[in-house]
């Protein structure tokens, strides 16, 4: 138990980087085969996005003397090419999730959040495996004074305490910034991947702002599936070992802790739960959390046959709510195939504001 128990260390704390990892062997496979499609889909989306927030990380060392927008310390915090495979995946995911469940695109709101928190623990990750961007010298090179050195220290430290990330709504703000990249850098063959969608809801004062696939890059993606594995592995994955027990405080995983709600609650929202008795909540989804999987190998293999041959029983003829179906199809096929070898998974389990 104790080597799974450090086994599911290494999961959490390389989740991203096994997903690089896994990114840079396909690219290094497909070009060898001279695929065009698979060369357009992994070069053009992640290095484009990779490269534009190198640029933006630059602006902490290029603009001295001016006032920083919130975003620009966080996203310096955190490794390029990570901070654009988590913006990916979750988005790839968090489309495909919603469109596959409620047949429409999701809110900015939640896709922006779990993009900045989970860049959020990726530098906690990276602290911990002793990998993180010096973040002190970052700040040095805008402050050469007298007290230079103990203002660095003193603004790391406040980057890296979570209390004061979540006062200052930093996931929002970093979370915001990097969607906004990839809407505008990440293309296939000229044509945007993501695009957004501002409507009325509720009321003229009211509005509601969506985050989509384009309809060309949905058409791309329904007749190259296998070139969306390495960047549509879930970003949060199963454990091999059973997960925290869930508390207002937060559980499932080990080192990094899953809130017990998707959305950041509002203050007032959090004074209520304080105040309420969570018990029923919390048995029931603790009570989930302990339920083990296993992958069943027979049907795994039936199932991966029939999607390569394009087999009719998946029956996703193209239209609007089967449009997030392939990709949820893909993700997971791409998840199973990396815990077959787990006698036994696990699922965190969180709840939404509902």
């Amino acid at each position: 138990m104790d080597n799974d128990i450090e086994r599911q260390k290494k999961l959490e704390a390389d989740a991203v980087r096994d997903g690089l990892l896994r990114y840079a062997k396909s690219y290094e496979y497909h070009l060898a085969t001279d695929s065009k499609p698979v060369r357009d889909v992994l070069g053009h989306c992640l290095k484009p996005l990779a490269d534009v927030i190198r640029a933006e990380q630059l602006k902490l060392k290029t603009s001295q003397g001016q006032k920083l927008e919130k975003y620009v310390i966080p996203l310096a915090s955190v490794h390029a090419e990570p901070a654009a495979l988590i913006t990916l995946g979750i988005m790839f995911n968090a489309i495909s999730r919603s469109e596959f469940n409620e047949g429409t695109a999701p809110g900015l709101t939640s896709v922006v959040f779990e993009v900045g928190e989970r860049c959020r623990i990726e530098r906690r990750n990276d602290c911990e495996q002793k990998r993180e961007i010096d973040l002190v010298q970052e700040l040095l090179v805008r402050n050469r004074s007298r007290n230079a050195g103990r203002r660095a220290e003193e603004a790391a430290q406040n980057y890296d305490d979570p209390e004061y990330w979540k006062a200052n709504r930093l996931s929002f703000h970093l979370g915001r910034k990097l969607i906004d990249l990839a809407v505008l850098a990440v293309q296939l063959e000229g044509a945007p991947v993501f695009e957004l969608k501002t409507s009325r809801e509720g009321g003229p004062q009211s509005t509601k702002t969506t985050v989509s696939l384009t309809d060309t890059a949905c058409d791309w993606i329904a007749e190259h599936q296998p070139a969306l594995e390495s960047l549509m592995s879930p970003v949060y994955r199963p454990m091999i070992v059973p997960p925290q027990p869930m508390s207002l405080a937060g559980g499932g995983y080990l080192v990094r802790r899953l809130p017990l709600l998707k959305r950041e609650p509002s203050k007032r929202t959090q004074r209520l739960l304080k105040k309420t008795d969570l018990t029923p909540v919390l048995s029931a989804v603790n009570a989930m959390q302990d339920t083990a999987f296993r992958i069943n190998d027979a049907i795994l293999r039936d199932l991966r046959e029939g999607w390569d041959a394009k087999g009719p029983f998946f029956k996703l003829e193209k239209h609007q709510n089967n449009k997030g179906a392939k990709q949820v199809i893909v993700s997971g096929l791409a998840l199973a195939e990396q815990f077959r070898e787990h006698p036994r998974i696990y699922y965190p389990h969180q709840v939404d504001h509902r």
